[in-house]
């Protein structure tokens, strides 16, 4: 009987950490805002020198908010899918894209804005101390914990999705849009 319970502990234990792990990473990475919240407004300056106001762009554009990182590999290779969904939709006037790239280096950042074609006109640097909101951090305000972190704002500034696929962007904004 020994035997056996020490047998079957021995796979349930190493199963109920793993479990826990995933569990608490999931709750640790979750993005911090919810669907339908009031998107934190904020003031910045763009790559261009302009200073940009969320409220201003979510007036009356559908907005995504896309946390990424010049050193992200995930967000290098996810960046190229969002070119034609930003090219497709911006067209309307009524869908832009904010890039908020989590940095240290400006260098970097500016290379891989050329190197990924990002079309957008809103590059903002978050961690580089040239475009931060004057209170704090735009990645502490939207309580961005791993990048690539992404929330889609309907006009009016209400969160209509966390960190959608591009997939759902197209049909939210088709659905709204068409």
């Amino acid at each position: 009987m020994k035997k056996s319970w020490k047998g079957w502990l021995s796979w349930v234990l190493p199963l109920v950490l793993l479990l826990g792990f995933v569990y608490l990473r999931y709750q640790y990475l979750k993005p911090g805002l919810v669907r339908g919240a009031q998107a934190p407004d904020f003031s910045a300056i763009s790559l261009v020198g302009d200073t940009l106001h969320l409220s201003d762009l979510t007036s009356q554009r559908y907005v995504l908010l896309y946390f990424w990182g010049s050193w992200c590999s995930v967000c290098r290779k996810e960046n190229p899918k969002w070119v034609p969904v930003y090219e497709r939709w911006a067209k309307t006037g009524k869908f832009t894209v904010v890039g908020i790239a989590i940095e240290k280096n400006p260098e970097a950042w500016k290379a891989a804005i050329r190197k990924d074609a990002l079309p957008w006109p809103f590059q903002l640097a978050d961690g580089i101390g040239l475009n931060l909101s004057p209170v704090q951090a735009i990645s502490d305000l939207y309580l961005v914990k791993s990048v690539p972190s992404k929330y889609l704002l309907a006009p009016g500034g209400k969160i209509l999705a966390v960190n959608p696929s591009v997939g759902e962007v197209e049909r939210l904004l088709g659905e709204a849009l068409q």
